[in-house]
């Protein structure tokens, strides 16, 4: 699977886990996730078990494919990496595990 490219106004992109690669150098960016990364990741998620991945977590009755990667994404199962690019070119991987926990909260509670 190829990440999934950003648009022009969008400064990150949304890559499968196998394709991080370690940091060489310290990064620049904050840990801490955007509401907008949070939401292009539910967004991608939930296209792709609403496409019949297997869900990484029970599926409960009456739940869609966004509800469960919502789930998905507060239990951390979510196995993806956000690619920031820097106003240098450059770019930072971050694993979702190592970015900020204060968004993973379930948003329909």
């Amino acid at each position: 699977m190829k990440g999934v490219a950003a648009k022009a106004e969008e400064p990150f992109d949304v890559l499968p886990a196998q394709d991080f690669k370690k940091p060489e150098q310290p990064r620049r960016s904050r840990p801490t996730l955007s509401k907008y990364e949070r939401a292009r990741i539910l967004a991608i998620r939930a296209e792709q078990i609403g496409r019949g991945t297997l869900p990484l977590v029970e599926r409960l009755d009456g739940d869609g494919p966004a509800q469960t990667a919502e789930r998905e994404f507060a239990a951390g199962r979510i196995p993806f990496i956000v690619r920031r690019y820097l106003p240098n070119g450059a770019a930072e991987d971050w694993r979702l595990e190592e970015l900020g926990a204060c968004d993973r909260r379930l948003s329909h509670k």
